[in-house]
């Protein structure tokens, strides 16, 4: 080796040797914590992805809250009243359905029954009525029209002769229980 060249490998060897405490003091650790940073990073954005995830679902779940509460509030208000003032009205309502259909109404039967839980009353109509197809047909249609909230449960054909059919019909109607008469 040339004698001039040693002190340049010297020189050489101690500027690597600086280069790498540089790079070991400053480059690496900056370097190991950006790479930290972007995990992490990732790891928020992922976090942050499935809490969105989650308030949507809550969010969607308060809706439906809402609107089923809408919806009861609405159903209590407008389409079910209390049995003392709604009661009579409701059932003249259903009789002229029949009739005004022609069909022939004979003796109904009635009955009550709290819906446990609930401040709502079962009432059940059973209503034998006597007419052909077309006018039983006809007074199907016009209770599915009606704003009352009635509901046909059950039909039972008793005879049938020229054209005309006579059914059992049982109804349900649904009342707010009046003051001191809670469903248990």
């Amino acid at each position: 080796m040339r004698p001039g060249r040693l002190p340049l490998l010297i020189a050489l060897g101690g500027l690597f040797a600086l280069n790498l405490v540089v790079y070991l003091a400053f480059t690496l650790p900056r370097s190991l914590q950006q790479r930290n940073l972007d995990e992490r990073l990732k790891v928020a954005r992922e976090e942050v992805a499935r809490e969105r995830e989650r308030m949507d679902a809550l969010k969607g779940h308060f809706d439906l809250i809402n609107a089923n509460t809408r919806d009861m509030t609405d159903f209590y208000s407008r389409r079910i009243g209390r049995r003392d003032t709604t009661m009579v009205p409701l059932l003249r309502e259903v009789e002229a359905m029949a009739t005004s259909r022609g069909l022939k109404v004979g003796s109904q039967g009635f009955s009550f029954e709290p819906l446990k839980g609930m401040d709502v009353e079962h009432f059940e109509i059973k209503m034998p009525v006597r007419g052909t197809y077309r006018e039983l047909v006809g007074f199907v249609e016009e209770l599915e029209r009606s704003s009352r909230f009635v509901t046909l449960d059950q039909i039972t054909a008793h005879t049938q002769s020229e054209g005309e059919a006579e059914l059992q019909m049982v109804l349900s109607c649904y009342f707010r229980s009046s003051p001191g008469r809670q469903g248990t």
